[in-house]
């Protein structure tokens, strides 16, 4: 289970300021003739407040007529060494993102003072983190005595086994332990021993570790890797010349004219949502082909012509088809992969990460969108060394891009609110549609996958103008139909749709700022859209979460027992 409040040490725990101290003992030890300091009396100090330091070097440094001037040097000294440089530990950021995805609270209980400890998170980006502070001059006893960890726990009324404690210290586990509070130590410059064993539930080597003991705590769903997307999203926007080079280096060997994206299922719906935008901002054509299609006919591609293959999940069958038809077409079989270490990669002549993070529970929600950015980011950095942009439309973009994420956050609450307010209509699994145009086309795609592959219910996607060439005749006040506004060319058209389909069937919904559909039947987009072409990275949460919403409500996740049989005749993945 997870717990209800996660409370940090500092020193030598987040900061490595241990080492700096130890440096600083070794150093002024030797002055005075005394070796090794930082790997003796300094070790039994950690920890430990100012009068308990000062008896521990008194007794250890009796030789010397003044033990507290040696002390006076020590203090003096690192904290020199430690105004020139402080060191996050290793994981730290990784895990308060890891633990933010969680929506658990996060508190600081250190034997630092106030001011210090301040100063030095401050100073790192690290003290708005915190959901609650609490330092070693606010307390009246320090550690090992459990009054600064009672303290937190009271002020957010969470009990101590609904907590954990992250300590690297032997009087922070002991501290933790007499709280009762469960205890995971991160040892620094002094290895656990058997008492900290007894003391504490798990001992790593790195905070990178806590974020695996906190996996294995979690029950992990669609969802949670829905609500893990915008962070990854941001993380690679940050990144983005870093991840996207080896792709862009492979796209400006030549002068390519046109791009071919060989791929399947939410991949290809993925490269449709993108579509648009790498033919707005590399001015090429884009071709996004499945598979099959490419090994059994559509393959006549030319020297002038970019071809890849994308498989999210690393195991598909029919992507292995398509890179074995490049090679017999004496072409570098290049794969865009989330899984890079997976089967598809023995099939390839170049292999490139698209990032996407780890996913393996569910149905592909995170790998889409992160698929989505890829390839936007792609265009966008591939574009400004081709010329096809300009540096100021390039800032633009990113500066939109970089909205994204909290635009997904704010998306996903709009549509759990209307899931709970439609609750009846959602959960009656009725025949439905989904139509859009251009990048909208592409949403309505994967709206109609993940509806149809989750709730086990008929789901249509279609172009809109398609939709009412023959298909709208089915139409009855029982089906439910999306209308997704691509807020661009297909706006009005979308809406007169809407309004035609709307007077058979009060099921009709749109996601849209048109006034004219009324408020009732509309997801709104709150934002302010410079480029509509990224509305795909946070529209497609709607369909996530109702899909997630509804499958968990009605339980839906199982197939028909007769499909047990299906696998038998045709097989779509490697064995995992």
């Amino acid at each position: 289970m997870l717990p209800k409040l996660i409370i940090f040490d500092v020193d030598g725990l987040m900061l490595d300021t241990e080492a700096r101290w130890q440096e600083a003992w070794d150093s002024v030890g030797k002055r005075y003739g005394v070796q090794d300091l930082g790997n003796t009396t300094f070790l039994k100090c950690v920890g430990r407040n100012g009068k308990e330091v000062e008896d521990i070097v008194k007794n250890d440094l009796r030789q010397f007529a003044h033990p507290e001037k040696i002390l006076q040097e020590v203090r003096e000294y690192g904290d020199e060494l430690l105004k020139e440089r402080i060191d996050i530990k290793k994981g730290l950021m990784e895990l308060l993102r890891f633990i933010q995805s969680l929506s658990i609270p996060v508190a600081v209980a250190t034997a630092t003072d106030k001011d210090t400890t301040y100063q030095r998170l401050s100073r790192l980006q690290l003290w708005d983190q915190f959901d609650y502070i609490l330092c070693g001059n606010e307390v009246h006893l320090r550690k090992p005595h459990p009054e600064i960890y009672e303290t937190v726990l009271n002020y957010f009324g969470v009990n101590p086994q609904e907590a954990w404690v992250l300590e690297d210290s032997y009087v922070g586990v002991e501290a933790a332990y007499r709280a009762h509070i469960p205890c995971i130590m991160i040892p620094d410059l002094a290895p656990a021993q058997e008492k900290q064993k007894r003391e504490t539930f798990a001992i790593v080597d790195s905070l990178i570790d806590v974020i695996d003991i906190l996996k294995k705590n979690i029950q992990v769903t669609m969802m949670t890797y829905i609500q893990e997307t915008p962070q990854q999203m941001k993380d690679n926007i940050i990144n983005i010349e870093e991840i996207t080079k080896p792709l862009v280096q492979l796209y400006l060997q030549k002068e390519y004219q046109s791009l071919w994206i060989i791929a399947c299922g939410s991949s290809f719906n993925g490269a449709q949502c993108a579509k648009p935008f790498l033919m707005k901002y590399l001015n090429c054509d884009v071709k996004v082909i499945s598979p099959m299609s490419f090994v059994y006919f559509e393959n006549q591609i030319t020297e002038d012509d970019f071809v890849f293959v994308v498989s999210q999940s690393g195991h598909s069958t029919n992507c292995i088809q398509a890179l074995q038809k490049l090679k017999s077409l004496h072409r570098e079989a290049v794969l865009i992969t989330g899984q890079k270490n997976d089967d598809l990669k023995s099939y390839a002549d170049i292999v490139v990460d698209y990032h996407m993070g780890i996913e393996t529970v569910g149905y592909v929600t995170k790998g889409i969108v992160m698929l989505m950015e890829y390839l936007i980011l792609f265009a966008l950095v591939s574009g400004l060394k081709k010329h096809c942009i300009h540096q100021e439309v390039y800032d633009e973009i990113i500066k939109e891009l970089l909205e994204v994420p909290e635009r997904h956050q704010i998306i996903q609450e709009e549509t759990k609110q209307f899931y709970q307010k439609y609750l009846y209509e959602m959960t009656s699994l009725n025949p439905t549609f989904f139509i859009g145009f251009i990048q909208s086309y592409g949403i309505a795609l994967e709206g109609a996958l993940k509806m149809a592959e989750t709730t086990k219910h008929p789901c249509m996607a279609y172009e809109a103008e398609e939709f009412i060439h023959g298909f709208n005749l089915q139409l009855t006040p029982a089906y439910t139909v999306w209308c997704i506004d691509d807020c661009s060319q297909g706006s009005s058209r979308i809406i007169s749709i809407y309004q035609a389909i709307q007077s058979v069937t009060p099921r009709t919904y749109a996601i849209t700022n048109s006034p004219l559909v009324d408020d009732e039947h509309a997801i709104r987009i709150p934002f302010h859209i410079h480029e509509p072409l990224l509305m795909p990275l946070y529209i497609l949460p709607v369909f996530q979460v109702l899909s997630y919403q509804i499958s968990e409500e009605l339980q839906t996740w199982n197939t028909h027992p007769r499909f047990s049989k299906f696998n038998d005749y045709v097989q779509t993945k490697t064995n995992e």
